[in-house]
């Protein structure tokens, strides 16, 4: 009863926060430097030149489609979703466009012009260096020029941490970089944690990871810590705030009953949504404890169908990509949010990043 009453609470607020959002970065001063930031699904917006990360009506219905979910500054974002579901890929695609949405003008080389460009802070837990070279081939591909991607380059720090406790140090030590883009003409415009899922589940060498002590209050304490520090960080330096996070599937318990299937969309952090990646039934890791610090929560999702001859899960491609089978379609679903409806948008990931793909005015088929 008390989580309907405040669900109820919660939306009767909604439009006061909705309207409160829309114009705090402009309220506080921040400049363009605090613009909200898009994912750019809809390549008719590279490049993001003075992008304020809201729909442009003139480019037609096709952006209000794919670039409707927009990051605002002072807020934490969470971007879910299970292995190879994209999550790196929107969050190296969000990087780019953070760096070059304060670019205007350039110089005889053919870089943008000094101060022009924004910084971001990329900390990442998994994966290793292989990512900047994604990165770089993301912004060539969409810029054309050597240059600029150098200059993009160089604007971002990038940072590794190994356990929760060198998750914690390396963001306190990071405030010297937000001090300086403060006090410098490039500002940083977008903090991302990739992924804070990783240090928690996959470490059993500390308290944090081992089993036994999965819910203990120094695992909750630990949220609580990197939640509070992302947040002063979002608040005080008018940045976006970006965390990816992992999924657990529902289990069966050997009764015939699978724990979350008809009641996923009951448990917390799912806000009564059905989440499904791969024809099966899933829900964000690390449990309500980690899902009250988060403001947004986006999930990613393989699409899937049931095929007519079979009736096995099958992946939806959309058809006419390079390659016999096409391109694997992909979801994105805001979960909940104070300001975003529960909408969802879909997008394939091909050698220029994220590209938004509008399900009506396309050919869709099986792998």
């Amino acid at each position: 009863k008390f989580l309907k009453q405040l669900s109820l609470l919660m939306e009767c607020l909604r439009p006061l926060c909705v309207g409160s959002t829309e114009n705090r970065y402009q309220e506080r001063g921040c400049g363009d430097a605090a613009r909200p930031l898009s994912f750019g699904l809809d390549p008719s917006s590279w490049p993001p030149e003075g992008d304020d990360g809201l729909i442009d009506h003139s480019l037609g219905k096709r952006q209000a489609i794919l670039d409707v979910i927009t990051l605002r500054p002072r807020h934490l974002f969470e971007l879910s979703g299970e292995a190879s579901a994209g999550k790196t890929q929107l969050c190296l695609q969000l990087v780019a466009r953070a760096v070059l949405s304060g670019s205007a003008g350039r110089n005889e080389a053919g870089c943008p012009a000094p101060g022009t460009l924004n910084r971001a802070v990329y900390l990442f837990t998994e994966g290793g260096t292989a990512k900047m070279d994604r990165l770089r081939q993301i912004v060539l591909s969409r810029m054309g020029e050597e240059a600029v991607t150098d200059a993009v380059m160089r604007h971002v720090h990038v940072e590794y941490a190994s356990s929760v406790d060198d998750v914690i140090a390396k963001l306190v030590m990071l405030e010297d970089v937000f001090r300086d883009g403060r006090e410098e003409t490039s500002p940083v415009t977008l903090l991302v944690l990739d992924s804070i899922a990783h240090v928690f589940r996959f470490r059993e060498d500390d308290a944090y990871g081992a089993a036994g002590t999965r819910y203990d209050a120094s695992r909750t304490h630990a949220f609580f810590r990197i939640a509070s520090i992302l947040k002063r960080y979002a608040d005080e330096y008018s940045v976006v705030v970006l965390v990816t996070n992992q999924v657990v599937d529902a289990v069966d318990e050997g009764d015939g009953n699978v724990r979350g299937v008809d009641c996923v969309q009951d448990r917390p952090g799912c806000a009564g949504l059905r989440l499904e990646t791969g024809g099966r039934p899933v829900y964000p890791a690390l449990g309500l404890a980690w899902a009250s610090c988060v403001g947004t929560r986006l999930f990613l999702t393989k699409e899937t169908a049931r095929c007519d001859g079979t009736g096995a899960q099958r992946p939806v491609v959309v058809q006419g990509g390079p390659g016999s089978g096409g391109k694997q379609l992909r979801g994105m679903q805001v979960v909940f949010s104070p300001e975003l409806k529960q909408v969802k948008t879909h997008f394939v990931i091909d050698t220029t990043g994220c590209v938004g793909v509008d399900v009506g005015s396309v050919d869709l088929g099986f792998e």
